[in-house]
């Protein structure tokens, strides 16, 4: 169960439930951010935003009742609304915000990967920050290391902190990559291919259901990274067309290099803040 920060009379808070609100509101303020740099319409981009979260968060019920629990839930159909008892599936909430955000772009008439585009650095800050409160630890560790997480006597690897950790990581390399693109697409199947990357070593350290010795999210990851190469080959044949709003490619030197130690110490900031929630909890 996730750890419970406070109560009032028999509302419980949850620290799972506190960092996913904190990392949508970052991720939101973040995407408005980009919109504005490449020129799209900040209010459209809040609502898609809005609407993919909720979408993502059915999406992951959905995804983690079909795949880990239906025989449970069969028995027990009431249960599948008792999401504060935890139950999510990370690669069915990515579908399901993939297919609520597509949606919403075609009925805007926004462009489809050029928006991807801007919202992917977003994503993945948003998982960064929400991953922490995660109530699933890893297996017990084979030896007595420092950085553990001890539960029911117990020493268990943190596996909510690496895959947080890992996310950061992967949302500092699409920062700094979003300002030389080349062609439309490319942060978001980078991300669709390097987060499930992510998330099949993270499994390493998990105990999951498994499928011809497979875990299910290994299976899962496996489609994933097929899907984003595929993606990637294609979108490369598309002519791209530069933003107005982007700026030039003529940098100073020096205002490049400041740029960079203050993006890595912002990233490096939010990863030990992360660290010392995360420990400081459990």
């Amino acid at each position: 169960m996730s750890k419970t920060l406070f109560q009032v009379s028999h509302f419980e808070v949850k620290l799972f439930g506190v960092t996913i609100a904190l990392g949508i509101l970052f991720g939101l303020w973040l995407a408005v951010k980009e919109a504005k740099r490449r020129g799209l319409n900040t209010e459209q981009i809040q609502e898609l935003v809005l609407y993919s979260a909720l979408g993502g968060l059915l999406g992951a019920r959905v995804a983690y009742i079909l795949f880990y629990s239906p025989q449970y839930y069969l028995a027990n159909p009431l249960a599948v609304f008792k999401i504060y008892e935890g139950g999510l599936s990370i690669h069915g909430g990515i579908l399901g915000g993939l297919i609520v955000g597509a949606f919403f772009v075609r009925k805007k008439g926004l462009p489809f990967w050029k928006t991807a585009d801007t919202l992917t650095p977003a994503l993945i800050l948003g998982q960064a920050i929400g991953r922490v409160g995660c109530d699933v630890f890893g297996k017990p560790m084979a030896g007595n290391w420092f950085w553990g997480v001890s539960l029911n006597g117990q020493l268990l690897h943190p596996v909510q902190i690496y895959e947080s950790l890992l996310n950061f990581l992967l949302f500092f390399i699409l920062w700094r990559k979003r300002r030389n693109l080349q062609y439309d697409g490319p942060l978001f199947t980078t991300y669709l291919w390097a987060f499930p990357v992510i998330r099949g070593v993270v499994e390493l350290f998990r105990v999951n259901p498994q499928v011809f010795g497979f875990s299910v999210a290994h299976m899962l990851t496996a489609g994933f990274i097929v899907a984003a190469l595929l993606l990637k080959i294609r979108l490369k044949e598309i002519p791209y067309k530069k933003d107005k709003k982007q700026p030039s490619k003529k940098k100073q030197p020096s205002k490049s290099q400041d740029r960079f130690w203050l993006e890595l110490g912002s990233v490096v900031a939010g990863a030990v803040v992360s660290i010392i929630v995360y420990y400081g909890a459990y």
